[in-house]
């Protein structure tokens, strides 16, 4: 479920400016567990992945070879079958990835992403009583990212000819973290977000104060990629830590009590920013 609020300019509407956020929370994963600190081997990840799909698709082929072979050469065990060997450990192996992988319990999602909800109707409670005089705000919480983006995606569907002009910012992960990164591509899902949405959020943060920087995501993505899918012009906020990664993220740290109250305000303060910006390039 989509939640969908509108602020309308206190004169004509020349410009329309979406503030997004996703209010379902993730599940917990022992990869990225703080004891774990799987993102410390990211890298190593894929090309495991690699490996292993590689490896599994060469030793099906050689099992049916090794099987014919078998079958109409010879009646007892050759060097062959030594090939179920490594089968089985990349089976053994396969098996504890794929665990690594599996939720064991769903979180409380203060960090992802309760707090970017709450940064949007801050901004939104700021700009009820200041409205801007040509943009036309939408304040948008989005249901589903964490099963597959389902909300944003029904929501380009849907407005995607009226949002066609329209720039969207995008909060993800954003209650905690000493830097401010402004995604502009995330490979994992092969996105190449706005890059009016990019420009737009920097000269924000610029005139906020917050020191954000141009960013690509290693792992991970955000509703912006499911919008621009649509060819919609959006972009994402995301926090880091001292570290380069989201604090408390896909685990069971994610709680209130992880979050930053400056760091909320320092968005809210961009957000408010985002709207000055657009409603300056409207007059």
């Amino acid at each position: 479920t989509n939640v969908i609020g509108k602020i309308n300019p206190s004169e004509d509407t020349r410009a329309i400016l979406v503030l997004s956020a996703h209010h379902d929370s993730p599940n917990c994963y022992r990869i990225w567990d703080q004891d774990f600190k799987g993102k410390r081997y990211m890298r190593l990840i894929h090309i495991t992945q690699i490996i292993i799909y590689s490896f599994l698709g060469f030793l099906l082929v050689g099992a049916l070879v090794a099987s014919f072979h078998l079958l109409h050469f010879w009646r007892n065990l050759t060097y062959i079958d030594l090939l179920w060997i490594p089968f089985g450990i990349a089976v053994a192996y396969l098996w504890w990835f794929c665990k690594l992988f599996t939720p064991y319990a769903p979180s409380l999602g203060a960090n992802d992403n309760l707090a970017a909800v709450a940064s949007v109707i801050g901004a939104g409670r700021q700009l009820s009583g200041n409205r801007p005089r040509h943009t036309q705000v939408w304040l948008v919480s989005f249901g589903a990212e964490e099963r597959g983006f389902k909300g944003s995606l029904h929501f380009a569907k849907k407005y995607k000819s009226e949002l066609k002009d329209a720039l969207i910012v995008n909060l993800d992960l954003v209650g905690s973290g000493e830097k401010t990164m402004v995604i502009t591509k995330e490979p994992y899902y092969g996105a190449t977000l706005s890059a009016e949405a990019v420009d737009l959020i920097l000269n924000a943060a610029k005139r906020a104060g917050i020191d954000a920087m141009p960013y690509v995501t290693p792992a991970g993505g955000s509703d912006a990629a499911a919008l621009c899918f649509h060819n919609l012009k959006a972009a994402s906020i995301f926090n880091l830590g001292a570290d380069m990664w989201p604090p408390m993220w896909h685990n069971d740290t994610d709680q209130p009590e992880g979050l930053d109250p400056s760091v909320l305000e320092n968005m809210v303060h961009l957000l408010e920013e985002a709207v000055r910006v657009t409603d300056e390039g409207s007059a």
